[in-house]
């Protein structure tokens, strides 16, 4: 059970580990950076971790995602040595690791036999390593799910989309006067950039990558949803995230592709999450690929810590299954891939249980394309797409405009 994680290591102490590190820990601490948890979870690590190592722990609280990118980006550069364990997304990790700013896991990986294969490859391989080097454990997971309205579909004796032309067809038939086939957040501020990542993988081509055919031909289809095929509605370019998950939830949209942290939000409402109203579909097939994107969180050493001997014994702690799987307790999904089939977690985080079909499929759970100027990326792409949604611009001058943009961003960097 997962109220009930403490293991016959927590009776054991120390003896469970290397004995000359434990006899120095005694009275040792480290300071590890996490977000804030309001479900009281990440203190149940906590207090774990110090029963059995005897290794006490201050939690730091991080800000908002941006504030802490910032904080991190002076501190590190400044060689900040009062943290010793970072909780980072995918593209922190690119960055600092890029900068030289994260202890590599590579030794501690085969040291403390953690079996990455649990983990989905795309997770440890395209976000969590730069240029060969591990420099984190993914420890939550952020995965894109496409949720439907399964009552909808069965009133209309129509089955789910499999590729992006059924997609437009069977949504002509769905849509009538206020419904729409699907809900596409398209606003700029981040939002836009995850929409583009999507599109334009399934497409065979990358959010940095504008010369791929595959990049334009994805945001013509996006744009044509609404303009030509009119499945969504008129006001796409100005949506995000909430409203159009409050749509969803208003009976706006029969689809929806949104992170699965959202399905903690739509099982909370018991007039929307009924039995055989809301269930999931696979990622209908684009031109190249029926691929969902994914991110993920999880824990990196500061390279210039000087307790990181403890902070590799936090990092693998927190990397266990057993561990691992309380995030659950706050809805959260873990990163291990054989937890998702847990009955407990499923229960508590309900979208586990739809990660594990994504599973099932096959290897259609992918990175985002992260990169150590991430940031420039996506501005650079949400500003030229957006002219384009908004008739700003048409497509050719926009993906000219991107061309040249990417090219100036790439030829900056390598000086």
């Amino acid at each position: 059970m997962i109220k009930k994680v403490i293991s016959m290591a927590v009776i054991m102490g120390c003896l469970t580990l290397v004995s000359n590190v434990c006899l120095g820990a005694v009275e040792r601490g480290i300071v590890v950076s996490f977000w804030a948890d309001a479900t009281g979870y990440f203190q149940k690590v906590i207090d774990g971790f110090t029963a059995e190592t005897g290794i006490k722990v201050k939690w730091e609280i991080q800000p908002s995602w941006s504030e802490a990118v910032s904080m991190f980006t002076t501190q590190l550069a400044a060689g900040y040595k009062d943290v010793d364990a970072i909780h980072i997304d995918d593209l922190m990790t690119s960055t600092f690791g890029a900068a030289g700013w994260l202890e590599p896991l590579d030794a501690m990986v085969r040291n403390f036999n953690i079996d990455l294969r649990d983990w989905p490859r795309t997770l440890y391989t395209d976000v969590s390593s730069w240029e060969g080097k591990l420099y984190r454990i993914p420890w939550g997971n952020d995965t894109r799910i496409w949720s439907y309205r399964k009552d909808w579909f069965d009133e209309a004796g129509l089955a789910v989309p499999t590729t992006w032309s059924e997609l437009i067809t069977v949504g002509k038939k769905l849509s009538r006067p206020g419904r729409y086939m699907i809900g596409l957040p398209a606003k700029r501020g981040g939002t836009l950039g995850n929409e583009i990542q999507f599109w334009t993988h399934q497409a065979g081509g990358a959010i940095d990558n504008w010369e791929h055919p595959g990049n334009a031909y994805a945001i013509k289809f996006y744009k044509e949803m609404w303009t030509i095929h009119k499945i969504a509605p008129d006001s796409s370019p100005m949506e995000d995230y909430t409203t159009i998950s409050e749509g969803f939830q208003a009976d706006k949209y029969a689809i929806y592709n949104h992170w699965d942290g959202f399905m903690g939000a739509f099982r909370a409402n018991p007039r929307f999450w009924k039995e055989g109203k809301v269930s999931v579909m696979l990622p209908p097939k684009g031109p190249v690929n029926r691929d969902t994107l994914t991110g993920t969180w999880g824990w990196s050493i500061n390279v210039f810590s000087a307790k990181k001997d403890l902070a590799a014994l936090w990092v693998e702690y927190v990397s266990r299954p057993e561990v691992m799987r309380l995030q659950a307790l706050g809805g959260r999904v873990p990163a291990r891939r054989s937890l998702w089939s847990d009955p407990e977690v499923q229960d508590l985080a309900p979208s586990s249980k739809y990660l594990a079909i994504y599973d099932k499929a096959g290897d259609i759970v992918k990175a985002r394309p992260i990169t150590p100027w991430y940031t420039e990326v996506l501005d650079a792409a949400e500003e030229g797409v957006h002219t384009y949604f908004t008739g700003i611009a048409d497509l050719e001058t926009t993906i000219k405009h991107l061309k040249d943009k990417m090219k100036i961003i790439k030829e900056r960097i390598r000086k």
